[in-house]
Parts: C-alpha cells; structure tokens; sequence
C-alpha cells in the first residue's frame, strides 16, 4: 500500500506544513521535475531526494530539493540537452516512511525494448539501494504474453522472490 503523502509545487509555509505532518514519523522527501524521465532525456540523480527526514528537517529539505534544480550539474545536462534551465518546474513529494523488508522497482515494459515483458527488481531494504545498486537483487522477467518467467540474482544475498509474490505484483 503507498503510505500517505502531499506534493508542494512551491516552498510552504513552515507553520503549516509542521501543523499536517505526524509526530513521530519519519519522511521521504523527494524531488520530481516534469522534464524527467522522458522519451529522450532522463534527469536520473540530477534533483536531490531525502530519505527518513525528521518531522523538524521536512521543511529545510523541501528548500534543498526545490534548490537542486539550480546546481551545476543540472545546469550543464540542460545545456548539452538544449533546455532552458528555467523551465523546470520542480514539485516536492512529502511522504511518510515506511519500514521495508525488501522493495524495487517494476517496469510493466522491459527498458530493453521487450514491450510484453515485465521487469521486477527487488532487494533487501530502500528503493535506493537497489538503483544505486549497494544491495544484491533479485530480478524476475515476466512474459504477459504466456505468463512464463525467469528469476536471476545477482549475488548471494539476493532476496527469494516466491511464485505468489510475483503473480501479486503483475
């Protein structure tokens, strides 16, 4: 289930935002501009994303990853890539964390190009660590045409992916 979150296109008002977060909760706070992940760009770990922010740091992360769209490195992918720097517009995901045994990723068509296959990767721990790829991962390709998959890990700590897990997230 996605825990509960907000996204703010604009810095807060500090006051209200402290007044509609949970004590005692922990936060992910992440950065998603329009210009990303698109047919011909990708601003992959460009935008800065914050993850188990305590209630009192939400407020000076949303301003960080409202900020990292003006860092050199985005400025300089948005020149090699004919952008105007002043385009993007940023907006701010406010999220509550949640303890993970595992998570991942799934792509409902393989990056590869295979559009019936989907992807599955999954690792112990944060999302993070298994596209920054510090975790061992599991991966499962699934065919929706004949609904036959494979399983690869990477490594001896890959997590075991079960049959009804698999048939749960397709």
């Amino acid at each position: 289930n996605v825990p509960p979150l907000f996204c703010v296109n604009e810095i807060p008002d500090e006051e209200k935002l402290l007044s509609v977060l949970s004590d005692g909760k922990e936060f992910s706070v992440r950065s998603s501009a329009f210009c990303e992940d698109s047919a011909s760009l990708s601003f992959a770990g460009q935008f800065d994303s914050f993850l188990f922010v305590k209630k009192e740091d939400v407020f000076k992360k949303i301003n960080e990853c409202f900020l990292s769209a003006e860092k050199e490195n985005v400025i300089s992918y948005c020149r090699e890539n004919g952008i105007n720097p002043d385009d993007i517009k940023m907006t701010v995901i406010v999220q509550e964390m949640v303890s993970s045994d595992f998570s991942g990723v799934i792509f409902s068509a393989n990056p590869q190009g295979i559009l019936n296959e989907t992807v599955i990767v999954m690792g112990y721990g944060t999302g993070d660590n298994i596209v920054e790829e510090k975790v061992d991962a599991t991966t499962c390709y699934y065919n929706r045409t004949d609904k036959k998959y494979f399983v690869e890990k990477s490594g001896k700590n890959s997590p075991e992916i079960k049959d009804e897990t698999i048939e749960k997230l397709i």
